[in-house]
């Protein structure tokens, strides 16, 4: 993941922000091509997810609101693996700043939102490929959609949704750390995020201190998105099944607040670089 191809040579000649953004993401599917290890394990630990959770919880169903768990933890595990991505973007840039290959980014023709723009790309590709492994691999495991294909549609909005904000959260980091070991801060704020949320059982199922904070984290209300063709909400439950506004609402307002915020904070990391 070190050199930029030829034929978009960012470097010497100003080109339109969707050239450098295409280029920015062909460069980085070359990166996973090069060094598999890099996304094989955030695509494959989704898949996992799915199928152990929805196994070990498939006895309990009936909490989950129609009988069947996989339908549950399907949502949540796309949702992660989408979190993943957007990590996993980060790392990749904290790589190019040891290696000095940032630098070449920073003395290229071309603004600072689309540098932003070209990562954030790149991040949403990857989501979008494990968003349909890890569906696929659910449809195979007897996942019950009652939403239909609506209900697909907001599920993969919700982890392209996500993404962004998992990578604008990494970049902001990496934008101020300028180097790898800023890792573990990027996956601690993403775990907590959601697994201090209803990634895992309902509110109804919680006990202590766990419901009052599952309550008003943001990543609760996207869940409810992403979950609202598969069960009932049972934040709203004369719903019942179905995706309309009342199910949709809360997590589209967490979404576009989250990545307005961490958006901000993520230029101003990169506002401050100088090569």
């Amino acid at each position: 993941m070190t050199a930029v191809d030829a034929r978009v040579d960012l470097g010497t000649t100003r080109h339109g922000s969707g050239a450098i953004v295409r280029e920015m993401v062909a460069r980085n599917l070359r990166g996973i091509r090069r060094q598999p290890a890099t996304f094989v394990p955030t695509l494959i630990m989704p898949v996992f997810f799915v199928i152990t959770f929805s196994g070990a919880y498939g006895f309990a169903g009936r909490a989950f609101g129609n009988g069947n768990a996989m339908s549950w933890y399907a949502p949540m595990a796309i949702i992660q693996g989408a979190s993943f991505a957007g990590m996993t973007m980060g790392l990749s840039t904290a790589r190019d700043f040891e290696s000095g290959f940032f630098d070449r980014f920073l003395l290229a023709p071309m603004s600072r939102a689309t540098l932003l723009g070209g990562a954030i790309a790149a991040a949403l590709v990857r989501a979008l490929v494990t968003t349909l492994v890890v569906l696929v691999v659910a449809m195979i495991g007897g996942v019950a959609i009652p939403g239909g294909a609506l209900g697909i549609a907001t599920l993969v909005l919700s982890a392209l949704g996500i993404a962004v904000v998992a990578a604008l959260w990494a970049l902001g980091l990496v934008y101020r750390v300028q180097n790898t070991n800023v890792g573990p801060l990027i996956q601690v704020g993403i775990f907590m995020a959601i697994f201090l949320s209803t990634a895992q059982v309902p509110i109804s199922a919680m006990s202590g201190w766990l419901p009052g904070v599952a309550r008003i984290n943001p990543m609760t209300n996207v869940l409810r998105l992403a979950r609202a063709g598969f069960v009932p909400d049972e934040l709203n439950p004369p719903s019942g099944f179905g995706v309309g506004w009342a199910e949709m609402w809360p997590g589209l307002l967490a979404l576009g607040a989250t990545i307005a915020v961490l958006a901000v904070f993520a230029l101003r990391g990169m506002r401050r670089l100088t090569p």
